[in-house]
């Protein structure tokens, strides 16, 4: 036996649409601030490196991390670990608290 379609039925049918759509714009937009703090990190970074002028090799070396990686930190292309990024900060004088200060006052 067919069900005939109710009212009901359809706005049941957009509403869970809509929560799926809801919850994918959610997700890029979470992408995207992740995006965003990464490259606020890499460039606060960078900044530091700059004044205390450091190469990224004299930089890489006294944090204990590849030159590329760090290069890519910079760059906001690659997630770092807070392990990573305390090194980092250490390397540069900062503390990490200090260092995610900067980081919230660099363009995205």
């Amino acid at each position: 036996m067919h069900r005939q379609s109710s009212d009901s039925d359809y706005l049941q049918t957009t509403s869970t649409s809509s929560s799926r759509t809801d919850l994918n714009l959610d997700h890029r937009v979470s992408e995207l601030t992740h995006l965003a703090v990464q490259r606020q990190l890499g460039q606060a970074i960078l900044k530091r490196r700059t004044q205390l002028n450091l190469s990224q090799r004299q930089l890489a070396s006294l944090s204990n991390v590849h030159r590329t990686y760090l290069c890519e930190i910079e760059n906001g292309s690659r997630n770092v670990t807070i392990e990573t990024l305390n090194k980092l900060a250490e390397s540069l004088g900062l503390s990490l608290f200090a260092l995610v200060q900067t980081a919230e006052k660099c363009e995205s």
